[in-house]
């Protein structure tokens, strides 16, 4: 399959027929200038992707999705993103490609680091698949993607299933990237595709899924990583698929608030009872215990199960714990020292006092 992570909604305006119709004032739409006929009928006789981007100032939207839909459980449509508008593709260019798919890489448009990407879109009564799945769907030769939403009600998605490939989701449709660093031997760049030796490059196409891009910082389009790079956002797209399909994935189950939660009673009653009981370098040491234990624990998690425990939350409310403790135990110290100086300054002298 060949993605394309690229709007084409305007007729090249540069092809030789657009240039004679310019110098003559002419304007028609409705002829389409050969070049893009010509990559019409090139889209045609592949397994190419379309995309098209979420934008509020269009009021156009996709008629609908190139790949069938089926719903699992309660039909989660309301739950995912909602597209505000679309800049299509040329409809000569949409008709001719095989499937359809959305670039956009968030839904509040935010410019911060691409931790999770939506997997799914909707108009309100249908969905539309991000240019990942589509371009997975397309590989993989399955005409439709499964839903599949919780059952209790709620209208959220489980997971996505495209053929053999079941993909887990967040409650949104939205899909954790587990990012590894760029491996430039992953990608080829155009010159070398336009060269005259480009057949010398087959075996990096040839039966491969295929995502066409950009990566000139001047087109707006690096993002950042979880691991502190900024790629093109057609390989983030790339690897979500490479992701789904070796299903090494981030979770985060239900379970794991309460974990977190229960891991924060336990390690801070421990600590207060260590604090009290010991004093309070035997609390510090017992704190640093728990704060390195929780802090090691996470990480094992991450590393070998891909689970998400946050160790933020039990490591600050233990700091917060034992600097509490510790405040309370200099207030009562000090509490005691004045009493003392108050029972003994009625029957010694000032300076024996001292």
């Amino acid at each position: 399959a060949i993605a394309l992570d690229l709007l084409l909604p305007e007729p090249d305006r540069l092809s030789p027929a657009r240039i004679a119709e310019s110098l003559e004032g002419i304007a028609d739409p409705a002829i389409l200038p050969e070049v893009d006929a010509a990559l019409a009928a090139a889209i045609g006789r592949s397994t190419v992707v379309l995309g098209f981007a979420d934008s509020p100032s269009s009021p156009a939207l996709p008629a609908a999705p190139k790949s069938g839909f089926a719903v699992s459980g309660v039909n989660p449509v309301a739950a995912v993103p909602r597209l505000r508008g679309a800049v299509l593709p040329l409809p000569q260019l949409a008709d001719a490609a095989a499937g359809l798919g959305s670039l956009s890489l968030d839904a509040t448009d935010s410019a911060d680091i691409v931790r999770r990407i939506p997997l799914l879109w909707s108009d309100g009564t249908q969905f539309f698949p991000t240019l990942a799945i589509e371009a997975l769907r397309l590989a993989l030769g399955v005409s439709t993607i499964v839903v599949l939403g919780e059952t209790q009600g709620a209208g959220f998605v489980e997971s996505i299933q495209i053929g053999d490939v079941t993909v887990p989701t967040m409650p949104r449709g939205e899909f954790r990237i587990y990012y590894r660093p760029p491996t430039p031997e992953a990608a080829v760049p155009a010159m070398d595709i336009l060269a005259p030796a480009y057949a010398a490059h087959a075996e990096k196409i040839a039966g491969h899924i295929v995502f066409v891009g950009t990566s000139a910082s001047g087109l707006l389009d690096l993002h950042g990583t979880t691991l502190g790079h900024n790629v093109p956002g057609v390989s983030i797209h790339a690897q979500a698929v490479e992701q789904m399909l070796t299903g090494v994935h981030l979770t985060r189950a239900d379970w794991i608030l309460g974990l977190e939660v229960a891991g924060f009673v336990v390690l801070g009653a421990l600590l207060v009872f260590a604090t009290l009981s010991l004093g309070p370098m035997a609390g510090l040491l017992a704190g640093l215990v728990a704060l390195i234990g929780t802090a090691t624990f996470s990480w094992l998690m991450f590393s070998t199960r891909g689970l998400l425990i946050d160790p933020v939350f039990p490591v600050v409310g233990l700091a917060l714990v034992y600097a509490s403790l510790v405040f309370q135990q200099f207030r009562m110290t000090d509490v005691d020292r004045r009493q003392i100086r108050r029972a003994f300054g009625y029957y010694v002298a000032p300076s024996l006092l001292a």
